[in-house]
C-alpha cells in the first residue's frame, strides 16, 4: 500500500500557540512539510510512526540567540545545538560581521541540517576577540547594508554590543551604537542590543531602540539590570516596552537572574522571547539548552502555553517570519519538537548559580527538521571541548 505520510507523530498533546491549538492530536509530515493535524490519523498511511503519547508536540523551537559560526571564537556547531536543544531554527547573533559572512553562509548555513539564520554584527570583523573588533573606525555601514541586502534569506537583523564584553577590549561607544542603529534602519531590519553594564549607561542608548528592536539579556542581574534600586522596573524600561521593544531572555553564561526575572514577572513584564545564548562557555554550564531555559520560566510561574509561545511563534515573528516558521500550519516546514513535562523534584540554576527547586521540568525527546528525525552524523560529548567533534 502506498503511504501518504513520511512521518506520523501520534497521540501527543499538540501545543501550537500561533493556531491556538492545545489538545491531543496526530501530526503528519510529508515531503518536508506539515500535511495534516487531526484528532486521529491512520498509522498504515505512514512510512514511520513516532508514539508521542504523554508528551508535548510543539512547533520546532526557535532559538533567537546563539553563537554558531563553528570554529570562530566561542561558537558552537549548529547541528550540535539543534540535536541537544531541540531548536530547529538557530540564529547566530553577532558572531559574524560583513567581512566574514560569505564563509558563514558557505560553510555553516549551507551545511547545517536545521535552519541557521543571522543577526549580522554591526562591526565588519564580528566577534574575533580582538580590540579592533569594535573599533568604529574600521566599521563599514555601506558594506554591512549591502551584505544584508544580498542575504535577506538568512540575515534577519543587526546585533550590537553596547558595553564591556569579554574584557575591556569590547567596549562600545554611543557612536558605535548609533552606527549599528543606522545600519539596521537603512537595511530595514531590527537591531538587537545586548543589555550590558556601563559604559555607556543604559539610559543613554535604550531610547534608541524602536518598535521591533530587541533587548537581549534583558533579565540579567549584575550592574546592568532593568530594575531600579527600589526593585521596581525602571521608567525608561517601561517606556521601551510601550514603544514595542522586544524583551529576550538570552540566558548565556552570565546573563539571567531568577531574582530579576521574578520581580519583572510580578510587575507584569514577562519575556517576549526565551533564548539560550548558547556558546562554548554556556553550553555545559548554566544555559544548557532550550528546554532548560523554558523550564526556568515554568518554575517562575509562566504558563506552559506562554513558555511555548515565547520559544516558537514569538521569536519567528520578531524576525518577520511568523508566516514561515514557529507554527505547525498545514504547508509549513516540517519542523517539530517533542518534549516531555517531567514531574518530580528538580533544581535549576540561573546564570549567577542561584538555585530554585521546581516540581516540573521540560526534557527533549525528539527533534524533527524538514520532516526528518534529526540525528548526528558523528559522536559528540558534552565536555569542555563540546564544540569539537570526537
Amino acid at each position: 500500500m502506498a503511504t501518504s505520510y513520511d512521518l506520523l507523530i501520534k497521540g501527543g498533546r499538540v501545543i501550537d500557540p500561533a493556531q491556538k491549538i492545545d489538545g491531543e492530536k496526530d501530526v503528519a509530515l510529508a515531503e518536508g512539510k506539515v500535511v495534516a493535524i487531526e484528532d486521529v490519523l491512520p498509522e498504515d498511511q505512514a512510512s514511520e510512526v513516532y508514539d508521542a503519547t504523554g508528551k508535548l508536540v510543539t512547533p520546532g523551537l526557535v532559538d533567537l540567540h546563539t553563537h554558531i559560526y563553528w570554529g570562530v571564537g566561542h561558537a558552537l556547531d549548529p547541528d550540535l545545538v539543534a540535536y541537544y536543544s531541540g531548536s530547529t531554527t538557530n540564529v547566530d547573533v553577532g558572531t559574524v560581521g560583513a567581512r566574514m559572512f560569505k564563509g558563514f553562509r558557505k560553510h555553516i548555513v549551507e551545511n547545517s541540517k536545521c535552519r541557521v539564520l543571522s543577526f549580522l554584527n554591526a562591526g565588519v570583523a564580528g566577534l574575533l576577540y580582538s580590540p579592533n573588533s569594535n573599533d568604529v573606525s574600521i566599521w563599514d555601514v555601506e558594506l554591512a547594508v549591502a551584505t544584508i541586502e544580498a542575504n535577506r534569506d538568512i540575515i534577519k537583523g543587526v546585533k550590537s554590543l553596547p558595553g564591556p564584553h569579554f574584557g575591556s577590549a569590547y567596549v562600545h561607544t554611543i557612536e558605535g551604537i548609533e552606527l549599528a542603529k543606522e545600519t539596521a534602519t537603512l537595511a530595514g531590519v531590527p537591531l538587537m542590543i545586548h543589555l550590558a553594564a556601563p559604559p555607556p549607561p543604559v539610559s543613554k542608548w535604550l531610547p534608541l531602540l524602536e518598535k521591533g528592536d530587541i533587548l537581549t539579556h534583558a533579565f540579567r542581574g549584575d550592574l546592568a539590570r532593568i530594575l531600579g534600586r527600589d526593585g521596581q522596573i525602571r521608567r525608561d524600561v517601561w517606556e521601551a516596552k510601550e514603544r514595542g521593544v522586544i524583551f529576550d531572555m538570552g540566558h548565556g553564561g552570565a546573563s539571567f537572574s531568577f531574582e530579576v526575572a521574578r520581580k519583572a514577572l510580578d510587575q507584569g513584564l514577562p519575556p517576549d522571547v526565551i533564548s539560550t545564548d548558547l556558546h562554548g562557555g554556556s553550553f555545559n554550564r548554566r544555559a544548557l539548552d532550550m528546554p532548560t531555559c523554558m523550564s526556568r520560566y515554568l518554575a517562575l510561574g509562566l504558563k506552559l502555553a506562554d513558555v511555548i509561545e515565547a520559544s516558537t511563534i514569538a521569536p519567528a515573528s520578531a524576525m518577520s517570519m511568523g508566516d514561515e516558521i514557529g507554527s505547525l500550519r498545514i504547508g509549513s516546514p516540517g519542523d517539530v519538537t517533542v518534549l516531555e513535562l517531567m514531574d518530580g523534584e528538580f533544581e535549576l540554576l540561573d546564570a549567577e548559580d542561584k538555585a530554585i527547586t521546581t516540581d516540573q521540568k521540560l526534557d527533549l525527546r525528539l527533534t524533527v527538521c524538514g520532516g526528518e528525525i534529526f540525528k548526528l552524523d558523528e559522536e559528540y560529548e558534552r565536555s569542555a571541548d563540546v564544540w569539537l567533534p570526537r
